[in-house]
């Protein structure tokens, strides 16, 4: 799914770790990737889950995870 991929990239660039980011920035910078309402409510989603779970806090966490 390509929802992912716009996640991977938004998290990687952030300059510190998820929990620390607001959601105003959030919102910023997904709007550079997507301009869908929708889209933008998925990947929303997506980084709220990744926020609320203790284990991922970082794009390097993100990505060993399995």
């Amino acid at each position: 799914m390509w929802y992912r991929d716009v996640v991977n990239q938004i998290v990687a660039r952030l300059p510190t770790n998820i929990s620390n980011v607001s959601d105003s920035y959030l919102d910023t910078v997904i709007k550079c990737y997507v301009t869908k309402q929708d889209d933008i409510d998925q990947i929303k989603q997506s980084i709220k889950d990744m926020k609320s779970s203790k284990k991922i806090k970082t794009y390097k966490d993100f990505i060993t995870k399995k």
